[in-house]
């Protein structure tokens, strides 16, 4: 009885004093809201208990009934009144200040973990979050709670301190706060409690009781964080923190504690990175107020001062960096994007990359523009001034722009508002060299930013390293560097400096790409789809639409990014490389080879179990390429190389042989003679490379009787007039005629006249190696993607599109016919001339892979343009990859500094003059389906025999000619010097005329 007394006497003293506080700070913030709330619980039955005192200013007109709560009991100024609810609101009556409002409330809130991420009150205890309680309507309040726990248990709520005291069977917990708040906050349950301090801060840890021993670990972190950010932004601004451990899995920061769920605070990374982020929003986001209305700063702001700056501390700001933009590249798109003023907040992929992700790039470069110790004093006025005030991104911009002295309302007014990344592209690379040193000349394109805007950019000669930083003023700008030694590398803003887009040797095939494509597709598996069953409805939940195996093939491989689950009998050289035996649970992304802008992922699972195990962790790992779990845990995580900055080649530098290693054409000859194919490359128009060509036929035949010969200037349709031709069964004009010699190739035939006589004279066969003209065509104008059925079954059914370096320097080629490229990413039209250059080069492969498989025991020659063999990349490996046939590479002189690996041998032929084609001196016109005589060219023999424009051409001597090809054909087998008869009408007269042929000229015929 004694004790009873002395516990209720030492009960009235603690609500006296908590109702002293309470009342003292009426007068320091008259125009706020107070609210005095006293709450207890039934937890069998899931109901709180609640009343509130309110002292509301005139200027709050309503008052937040709470999510399910029944007001029990509603009084103004003492005087009982209706608590009529509408839309979630009790609108006031007109009130002068200091109203006092009193409601009484109860609720009930499920202990069921699934129903409500909000509010839950059960057996376990209490987690209330948002509308458990009724409060006045405004943006800040101060709030007072007073809380009746059951024995055993603890409660945490926003409070500089709490005062405890027990009652029997309860425990009364009073938390003390005295600055403004949005909303409060409370969680209670049987925690093990324990405490240090961090000089006057109070530290503490919240744990249950299975998890007691994490708390030295966390106690340790908090005061470590408290220390850095003190350092970089000021005092902590309360006098406790704590971290308290959520039955939910969460992870919020509120006013002097954090909200973790208790699977979250198992991870044994979350003290090291994600606790320091929930500690630094002491600052932003819980003292610092977020003005919602004109959006959320403060995630951006944490996430760069966290988890950047962590990254940043172990010289790993750049990844961390380039990561953001991937995450904004792969999940924000044209349908899902805003601009960063529009962020509030959001779990979703989309919205975090704009929230968190860019908006941290936005204070990075905003420290790159006012300088570090600028931006530092900045950091600390925000932290201090602006302490439990309502926050707007106009007060970021005056108070960096006050510390920098600069006006940053340009800067802050575009970033926030556009859409979008910065788009920055290089062209027109030249070095000169003036006098002892170099000038670095080049034009530099930028899209989506403010100006000026300042380009890192790292200059690379053969001893060091230079940086530069460039300033832009205008969209576009050419600029020069000067230089004291000979550039080799250019590459733009390495470490990631702009938020800006990635050049496509930068882009990473990642899991996240794929994940946040809007075209995300799961291909079904081909044999035991239950296995991956759950994982599929998964996926279906993300956005994943489904197809059958049946419906993809490479016509339409490039429209979408592609989930494969399970063994593929089909386009297995477009799909990511599967291991052998793969056990676990396997996943593997690689681009889209038909298309870079998507991805095709590969999913192989040994069992049911495996795939359950993985399947949900998947969507924590989008920053990796490649990944392997057993038994539910990662064993292996993998991201693909790729390239640092947008880089540059500035020239190679010169490069010689040493002479005494010069060989003569036999020497080279006999040391390849061993090989089952040699490739000699050659420049079309040069005659010198195609009579090394022949040479090399010759010595090659006498070796090995059984040889053939491949040439690309022929395509497979018209391999018949080629057997003809060498058989001897059709002269040379049908054969031409045949061939389609002049509307497929259009070179002097006279360059390879010599090489086809030998074949004929010793019977070799000459193997048609080229793709349809008109199928190459389509697919550089239209893609693989636009093929009819019927064309789809003209090509081949393997073709490899990933390799890197071959495809940076057909880019490169590429890049020097077009003025119009965008810098964001390689053009569509660049894709498709890729493709056909791919599809040119893997037909010629399938063709002398047929041809040798069939005849094993021949070898053989290969005549093909240079860029079609020089490293092997074009022609020779694709060979080799089908039928594993050793080779070797023979080039003409490239006319560029060499590089090793261009080749096995590299030639320098004698130039010489190729054998003339015999002109008519014409110039004709055909667009009525006549030969029609159009003009002359200078020194025309037709002209000096007589004829006249409009001649109608109707036949060389006595052979009819109807079309172009005819007239070329027969011309074909004449010399300059020969005389010719030509038939024409002129008029309604016919006309024949002797016509000496003349050399060509630039327009003539």
């Amino acid at each position: 009885m004694a004790s009873m007394q002395k516990i209720r006497v030492a009960l009235i003293g603690c609500l006296v004093m908590a109702g002293g506080l309470w009342l003292s700070s009426l007068g320091a913030a008259a125009s706020l809201p107070q609210h005095r709330i006293t709450i207890s619980f039934d937890l069998p039955k899931h109901r709180i208990y609640g009343t509130v005192d309110a002292t509301i200013p005139q200027s709050v007109q309503t008052i937040l009934a709470g999510k399910g709560l029944r007001i029990t009991k509603f009084s103004i100024n003492g005087e009982a009144a209706v608590a009529k609810v509408e839309d979630g609101r009790i609108k006031l009556p007109f009130h002068p200040d200091r109203t006092h409002v009193r409601l009484e409330y109860e609720g009930v809130f499920s202990d069921d973990e699934g129903s409500s991420v909000e509010n839950i009150i059960g057996a376990k205890g209490a987690f209330l979050l948002d509308g458990w309680y009724p409060a006045a309507e405004a943006e800040l309040a101060h709030f007072s709670l007073e809380a009746r726990v059951p024995k055993g248990f603890h409660g945490v709520s926003e409070a500089e301190t709490i005062t405890t005291h027990e009652t029997g069977e309860e425990r009364l917990e009073v938390f003390h706060f005295p600055h403004p708040v949005p909303h409060i906050h409370f969680v209670m349950a049987p925690y093990v409690v324990n405490k240090d301090r961090h000089g006057d801060v109070e530290v503490a840890t919240y744990l249950l009781p299975e998890d007691k021993d994490l708390s030295g670990r966390y106690l340790a972190y908090i005061k470590k964080y408290l220390g850095m950010y003190e350092d970089m932004l000021g005092p902590y601004p309360f006098r406790r923190f704590a971290v308290v451990e959520n039955i939910l899995p969460t992870g919020y920061g509120m006013p002097t504690f954090t909200l973790l769920g208790r699977q979250v605070l198992k991870l044994p990374f979350i003290p090291e990175t994600s606790l320091g982020h929930e500690i630094l929003h002491s600052w932003f986001g819980n003292s610092v107020y977020v003005d919602y209305a004109k959006g959320n700063w403060s995630e951006g702001l944490t996430s760069y001062l966290a988890d950047h700056y962590y990254d940043a501390l172990q010289e790993k700001g750049w990844q961390h960096r380039k990561k953001i933009i991937e995450s904004y590249e792969s999940y924000v798109h044209q349908d899902n994007e805003i601009p960063i003023r529009e962020f509030v907040s959001g779990n979703d992929r989309a919205l975090g990359a704009v929230g968190y992700g860019k908006t941290a790039m936005f204070f990075h470069m905003l420290k790159k523009r006012a300088g570090e110790k600028a931006f530092g004093e900045g950091l600390k006025r925000l932290a201090q001034e602006q302490r439990f005030r309502i926050t707007s991104w106009q007060d970021l911009e005056g108070i960096f722009s006050n510390t920098a002295g600069e006006d940053f309302s340009g800067f802050f007014t575009f970033w926030l508002n556009n859409k979008g990344a910065m788009a920055v592209n290089l062209s027109k690379i030249r070095l000169s060299r003036p006098g002892s040193g170099y000038n670095l000349q080049f034009e530099i394109r930028v899209a989506n930013s403010t100006m000026p805007v300042f380009i890192p950019v790292v200059i690379h000669t053969e001893n060091k390293q230079e940086k530069h930083i460039l300033p832009v003023s205008a969209a576009e700008q050419t600029l020069s560097l000067p230089l004291k030694e000979r550039p080799q590398k250019m590459v733009v803003d390495p470490d990631y400096e702009l938020f800006r887009r990635l050049d496509p040797p930068e882009r990473r095939a990642v899991l996240s790409r794929l994940l946040g494509d809007p075209t995300r597709t799961i291909v079904l598996p081909e044999t035991n789809q239950e296995i991956y069953e759950i994982l599929i409805q998964e996926l279906q939940s993300q956005g994943f639409k489904t197809a059958s195996a049946e419906e993809i093939d490479h016509s339409n491989l490039g429209e979408k990014s592609f989930l494969f689950l399970g063994p593929q009998t089909e386009l297995k050289s477009f799909l990511p490389e599967a291991p052998e035996n793969p056990t676990g649970f396997f996943l593997q992304i690689r681009k889209n080879i038909l298309n870079p802008k998507r991805v095709l992922g590969l999913i192989l699972a040994e069992d049911t179990g495996e795939v359950n195990g993985a399947g949900r962790k998947l969507f924590h790992y989008g920053q990796y390429s490649k990944l392997q779990f057993s038994g539910g845990k990662n064993v292996e995580k993998e991201t693909e190389a790729s390239d640092r900055g947008i880089q540059l080649e500035v020239g190679r530098p010169a490069t010689g042989i040493a002479l005494e290693a010069v060989l003569p054409l036999s020497k080279i000859a006999s040391r390849v003679a061993d090989k089952t194919i040699v490739y000699v490359g050659e420049k079309h128009d040069r005659y010198g490379d195609h009579l090394v060509q022949l040479e090399m036929i010759q010595a090659l035949h006498r070796r090995h009787p059984k040889l053939a010969i491949g040439m690309e200037m022929f395509q497979r349709r018209y391999q018949k007039s080629l057997d003809d031709y060498i058989s001897g069964a059709t002269d040379t004009q049908t054969f031409l005629k045949e061939s389609h010699y002049f509307n497929t190739w259009r070179f002097n035939y006279h360059l390879y006249e010599d090489i086809l006589q030998y074949a004929r004279a010793n019977r070799i066969p000459v193997v048609a190696l080229n793709q349809d003209h008109e199928l190459v065509r389509k697919v550089a104008n239209e893609g693989l993607e636009n093929l009819s059925p019927e064309e789809k079954g003209r090509i081949p059914g393997e073709l490899i599109l990933d390799d890197e370096p071959y495809k940076k320097r057909l880019r490169s080629v590429f890049e020097m016919h077009q003025t119009n490229l965008d810098g964001d990413s390689i053009p569509q039209e660049f894709e498709y001339f890729h493709q056909a250059q791919i599809l040119w080069d893997e037909t010629m492969a399938e063709s002398i892979a047929n041809f040798l498989t069939d005849r094993p025991d021949y070898h053989m020659v290969v005549l093909a343009g240079s860029g079609h063999l020089a490293f092997g990349v074009g022609i020779p490996k694709r060979v080799h990859r089908r039928i594993g046939k050793d080779y070797a590479i023979i080039l003409p002189d490239p006319g560029e500094p060499l590089e090793l690996g261009l080749a096995d041998f590299i030639i320098f032929p004698t130039e010489v003059q190729a054998p003339e084609d015999a002109k008519l001196g014409i110039m004709l016109d055909s667009s009525d389906g006549l030969l029609t005589v159009a003009g002359f060219s200078r020194g025309s023999g037709a002209e000096k025999a007589g004829m006249e424009k409009g001649d109608i051409v109707l036949a060389v001597d006595g052979q009819k000619v109807e079309d172009f090809d005819d007239l070329r054909v027969f011309l074909a087998t004449k010399h300059v010097g020969d005389v010719v008869r030509l038939k024409v009408r002129r008029d309604k007269s016919t006309v024949e005329l002797d016509v000496e042929l003349g050399a060509p000229s630039r327009h003539g015929r």
